[in-house]
This record gives structure tokens, sequence and C-alpha cells, in this order.
């Protein structure tokens, strides 16, 4: 009995040392083989899906279908299949330790740990012990040929990779979807005294923080919802179809945003969004500027993004992002002032601040190259919010003879819109900032957009891309930060010579041909240029 034993074990390990033999040979045969022919006999996958495929018997498998040399061909012990631990999970990017002592392996992948004992049929997944094989105790890790093989499908299946299993050809297929998991940044907003629902420059902020930069939207009573990536899609087509070409996507950003309801607010605001761990932190409109000149020295590790101020020289953890207001506004000027019937147009601005000038210049330049005899009456509210204080001072330049009215007076410019909406055909309110001609349709005649939103999204994707520079950065037409609306309801009305000047200055303008005074000061030596 014992010598027939004794016989079949000689017999066995005759032809053990056979196949490991033949496996060996086949090996040497391939990896000169690969070699020679430039093949890839690494193991590391590239991509981010890896699809393994091993074959009982074959001393070679491919990775993403590049083939690859085994030391040890898989093998099926106690009707399970066994592959060789180190040439599977490297491959997938699982780090493979060795504890000869115990006779230990461990296989770590991302937050996953699995720990398993040569001869053992329980291991350890994080720590929690379970069974190799629930239905056959005898499946356990083993060693052939000086390398450990564990049974397939328990670590493919809790290292989170599919299993699927061909007896027609013996092989086995391990396919693993690498899931990449991106911690959140927060980037925080302080809004100024406007607040959201302005219905132009802070709700421009916000657009591009939120809707653009992190791909959710605000709901009432709610928070924060995801976008779908429809709705993604139509706030570009509707705020920014002249940006559709610029690559504007969302990133992995977790907003937070604090209003500010007086001037007092500004500095607390700033230092909670540093304090509660925002990389970036955003101050929305000029009257911020002392604010973050103040903070951002106090938090060296936390940029900074000034919009519509210029702290010069910057701090390196401060850029600010000022536009050529004065740009735009050209366009808007060119515009009305050609489809003025009276001869007479307004412009509205908020405080009487450099800022405001720039729009003001550029929008008389604009009804100068034109018509250079139109007469263009100005009026300040003195304020960004007072609704009531726009319509005013709308109401009395139409009075006066104006048909066409221009703001740039924040939340002030709703009211000019409401008077222009209440005196009814023949009057037109032109918005400002945002696209604002959907609040009385057929009474904006057309919008200057200031592509705050971009401004916003340009700064978040400089943190996100590790290239943030300090600095001062001037958005203008040829930059993509300024521009007008495409005249959702009003195009039709607007004859086709009128709009193929204005696009022909703001040619000249991108082309650097029309320089656009950006002051009282530079617009009273302009000179306007003769446009074909």
């Amino acid at each position: 009995m014992l010598d027939s034993i004794e016989q079949k074990n000689h017999k066995y390990e005759e032809v053990l040392i056979v196949k490991r033999l033949l496996g060996i040979m086949l090996t040497i045969l391939l990896v000169i083989a690969l070699l020679q022919a430039g093949g890839n006999v690494v193991t590391k996958a590239d991509s981010g899906k890896v699809v393994l495929k091993l074959t009982i018997g074959n001393a070679i498998m491919t990775v993403n279908d590049k083939a690859v040399a085994l030391d040890v061909a898989p093998v099926i012990i106690e009707s399970r299949t066994l592959l060789p631990i180190r040439w599977i999970a490297e491959p997938l990017g699982a780090k493979v330790d060795w504890d000869n002592s115990t006779k230990k392996v461990t296989v770590t992948l991302e937050n996953t740990k699995i720990e398993l004992w040569i001869g053992k049929s329980t291991a350890q997944v994080n720590g929690v012990a379970k069974p190799i094989d629930a239905t056959n105790s005898k499946v356990v890790p083993v060693i052939i040929n000086s390398r450990t093989m564990i049974p397939v499908r328990f670590i493919s299946e809790n290292l989170g990779c599919q299993v699927d299993w061909n007896n027609t050809t013996r092989t086995v297929t391990i396919t693993y979807e690498k899931v990449v998991i991106v911690e959140k940044i927060k980037v925080g907003l302080v809004t100024d005294v406007g607040g959201r629902g302005d219905k132009s420059f802070n709700d421009s902020a916000l657009r591009g923080l939120e809707n653009w930069a992190a791909g959710v939207k605000m709901v009432a009573g709610t928070g924060y919802k995801a976008l779908t990536t429809d709705e993604f899609n139509k706030i570009i087509a509707d705020e920014a179809p002249d940006l559709a070409d610029r690559g504007i996507k969302s990133f992995a950003v977790e907003p937070v945003v604090l209003e500010s309801k007086a001037n007092e607010d500004y500095v607390p605001n700033l230092k909670k969004l540093a304090d509660e761990g925002c990389k970036l932190v955003i101050g929305v409109g000029f009257m911020l500027t002392d604010a973050i000149t103040e903070v951002a020295p106090q938090y060296p590790n936390t940029y900074f993004m000034l919009i519509d101020g210029v702290i010069d020289p910057a701090p390196a953890n401060v850029v600010c992002y000022v536009f050529k207001e004065q740009e735009g506004s050209c366009l808007v000027g060119a515009l009305v002032g050609q489809m003025t019937k009276s001869k007479k147009v307004g412009f509205v601005g908020g405080m009487d601040l450099q800022i405001i000038h720039k729009f003001e210049a550029g929008y008389m330049a604009g009804v100068k190259i034109v018509n250079p005899t139109e007469e263009v009456l100005v009026g300040y509210t003195g304020n960004f919010t007072n609704a009531d204080d726009g319509q005013k001072i709308a109401k009395t330049q139409f009075d006066q003879g104006a048909d066409i009215v221009y703001h740039a007076s924040g939340a002030c410019g709703i009211g000019v819109i409401k008077e222009a909406q209440a005196r009814g055909a023949g009057y037109y309110a032109v918005g400002v900032d945002s696209d604002q001609d959907y609040l009385a349709p057929g009474r904006v005649l057309t919008s200057m957009i200031k592509h705050v939103d971009y401004a916003c999204w340009l700064a978040t994707k400089s943190v996100i891309e590790k290239t943030f520079t300090s600095g001062i950065v001037a958005l203008g037409i040829k930059e993509g930060g300024v521009g007008i609306s495409p005249m959702k309801y009003t195009k039709d009305i607007i004859p086709s010579g009128v709009l193929a000047k204005v696009d022909k200055i703001k040619q000249m303008i991108a082309s650097g041909t029309l320089v656009v005074p950006d002051s009282r000061e530079a617009f009273a030596t302009f000179v306007p240029p003769t446009i074909p």
C-alpha cells in the first residue's frame, strides 16, 4: 500500500518536473520573441481599464491585449482556478507583500487590503475574516514553483474586478475598471452688497462658480442639485454662446457662498471661507479690494481672486481679474447709435466711479463712431442696489427725448428695464453684465455681456490644474471677456447692415486697430475711425 502511494507520488513529481521544464522553456522563448519584436514584458497597465486574460496551463497571459510571459501557468485545483498572485495584482496597480515567516501574502489596492495565508481557507479583507470558498474549505492558496497561487475569483472580486470563465477555451478573463475618486476642493465666493438675485454682476459670478465650475444649481429651500448634461449645455448656450469654443467644463468643486449685506461683512466673510478650508476665495467686485488686501497675507496657503479691483503689486496668492468694459460698451453704443429714432439716447450708471466711467466712455465712443451728432444723456444713481433709483433716472431721460437707455448700475438697472417696458413700443433698455434680454422680451434691445462667469471659471480652473499665477488678468473682446447678447427677442427687427457694422467694429477692436477710450478724459480726445 505504502509502496503504491510512493510510486504514485514519484510519477506525479516526474510529471510536475516535466511541466515545469516545458513552462520555463516556453517562457524563455516568449521573452526572447517579445524583446525581438519590441514587445512589453512589464505587467502594469497604462489605462484606467485593465483586462487580463489567462488560459489554464498556458504561461502566456495578455494585459489589455499585450502579451506577457508568466513563470507559472494557471492551474485548476479542487475545481477552482488558481493564478500567480503577483502577475495578477500588479497589472491592476495593487501592491503585493510576502511575509515568509508566517507564509502570508498581502494585496493592497486603493482602500482594499486582503491578507491570505498559504494552506489556510480563511482570509482577511480589511480586517474582516472571510472564507476563500464558502462551499469548499479545501480551496486554499498554495505555492507552486516558488510562486504563490491564489484562487482567482476570491481575490479578483474582492478587489472590485469582474471575473468571466470560458469553459471551452479554459480561459479566465479579469476586468478591472479603475474608479478614480477625486476629492472635491472648496471654492468660496463673497458677493458684494448686490447679492444673489441681482440679475447682473453677482449672478454672473455665481453662474461661473456654481453652474460652470461645480456643475450644480441652487434650488431654493433645498440647496445645491447637480445639473444634468442637458441643463449644463443649455446654460452655456443661453448665457455664453460666444464662449462655446472655449472648452468650459465642470470640475470636482464644492462651492461655498456668503452674501454680504454691508461693506463691514467683507473681511469676516473672506476670513470665514479661508478658515473653512476653501482653496480659492473669490471676492466679487472692486468694493472688496481693501478687504482682500487685508485678508490675503493672513492666509498664504489660500488663493484669492478679486474681480474688478486691482492690487498692485499683487501678493503671491492673489489674482485680479479686470475687464475691458469699454470694448463691450462700444459695441452696444454702435448698435444703439444706429437704431435710435430720436437721435437721443441715455446712459444710467450706478456709483460715480472710474470703473463705471469705462462703460460710459465706451458707450459714447460707439455712438460717436456711427453717428457723431447724436446726443447721449448721462445720469448716476449713486448706488448699485435700488431699482427705484434706476427707474427714476430712466424716466427722466425718456421724458427728455431718449428712446434707448443703457445701464451699468447693478440692480438699479432692473428699474431701467422696468421703465422701458412700461413705455412700450419705440422704447428700449440695454442690459449689462449678464444677458438681461429675457427680463422684458422685446423691450431690452441687447445686453453688454461682461463675462464675470468666465473669469470665475478661469480662476477655478487655474487652481484645479495647479497653474494659478498671481497678478492682473485683463479680459476684453479678444480674450472672451466682453461682448453683446445674441438678441434673442430683438434680432429680427435689426437690419443686417446694422449688425454688419457692429461686427466690423468688433473685429477692429479684437485686432487692435481700434482702441476704445476707457475714461472721460480719453473720450474727450477720441477720434472715431471710418468704418468701411
